[in-house]
């Protein structure tokens, strides 16, 4: 696969599920803390 250009959507799609990924492990983290420490 060719590497996406800034230009191309292709990056911005990427960029937006690694957001959506550092979102859900932080919640993931902190669902966690909750359940561990009431």
């Amino acid at each position: 696969m060719a590497i996406p250009s800034p230009k191309k959507p292709g990056s911005l799609v990427r960029t937006v599920v690694v957001g959506l990924l550092i979102l859900f492990l932080i919640a993931l983290a902190v669902g966690t803390l909750t359940v561990l420490f009431p």
